[in-house]
């Protein structure tokens, strides 16, 4: 008896949730009507807005975000004192430093990180450094397979040493395969010493400090991250998704101004020396721009 009167109850029940969704059905059908297709509306973005909006995304400059995380097995291969690591695009292994070739660009292609104190004993084993710092990569039409990414250990100057001085370099492909640009978390063998032109290839790297592991200074581990490029001061991904937006009467999709400076505990870009700031979240803030392109 007792269990039929627990499925009696659970029948009541169901029959009541049926009778509520059925009658809330009917009412939405009554207020919204029947959804239909619209035969006479293309795609969400028009293949004319798509194919513009390609065109130039190809010749617009793409910005990345690289972690850099710690430096390890120094240990006592350096001495005490503070040191930076700074952060420059090359066109190939051993080749030269690239730039934009407007006034004020030179942080856009090099930038550092901020002074980090090392004690330089056997024990103190890693460098933490802990810090994101932004670079402007060339356009997706002016890629080259060659472009590389050269972190340089630099020790400030200081009362035993007198002036800056490179401590250690290690350079890492950005471009991968797919002719794209890398993205995830690395590692790079740190060579002794300052940056040299006479290793021109990555083999000819790992064959040097093979040969000699006094030569290897450790390990740099650090995390690059694709962002948004911009057409104007608007994100690409903004400007994709403004057609839906007034489809569905939303306020514009926000994007990153990287020429507007940053109120207090948002991101800008690049500051005055070219280094990232980052919030609490250590994600970049966004402000409202208006659309790029129109219909």
């Amino acid at each position: 008896t007792r269990a039929r009167t627990v499925r009696n109850a659970l029948r009541s029940a169901q029959d009541q949730m049926v009778r509520a969704l059925r009658a809330r059905g009917l009412a939405l059908k009554e207020q919204l009507g029947v959804l239909e297709v619209d035969s006479s509306r293309g795609h969400l973005l028009p293949s004319a807005r798509q194919w513009r909006l390609s065109a130039a995304l190809r010749s617009a400059p793409r910005p990345i975000k690289i972690r850099i995380d710690t430096c390890r097995s120094l240990r006592d291969k350096v001495q005490r004192g503070h040191y930076v690591v700074v952060v420059t695009l090359i066109e190939r292994v051993a080749g030269k430093p690239l730039h934009f070739s407007g006034p004020g660009t030179e942080r856009l292609t090099s930038t550092r990180t901020r002074p980090v104190a090392h004690n330089g004993r056997y024990f103190d084993s890693d460098l933490l450094v802990d810090e994101c710092v932004f670079l402007l990569c060339p356009p997706d039409s002016q890629l080259s397979p060659s472009l590389t990414l050269l972190l340089e250990i630099y020790q400030c100057k200081s009362r035993l040493t007198p002036f800056d001085k490179c401590v250690g370099w290690a350079v890492f492909p950005l471009v991968a395969a797919n002719f794209e640009l890398v993205s995830g978390k690395f590692k790079a063998p740190v060579i002794r010493g300052e940056y040299t032109s006479h290793l021109k290839l990555h083999r000819s790297i790992e064959e040097h400090y093979s040969a000699d592991l006094d030569r290897w200074l450790g390990n740099i581990y650090f995390k690059i991250s694709r962002l948004s490029r911009y057409l104007h001061s608007d994100s690409e991904y903004a400007v994709r998704l403004q057609y839906t937006s007034q489809l569905l009467g939303l306020r514009h999709p926000v994007a990153i101004n990287p020429a507007q400076p940053a109120h207090d505990g948002e991101l800008s870009f690049l500051d005055k020396r070219g280094e990232g700031r980052r919030n609490h979240d250590g994600d970049a803030e966004e402000s409202v721009h208006e659309p790029l392109l129109h219909d």
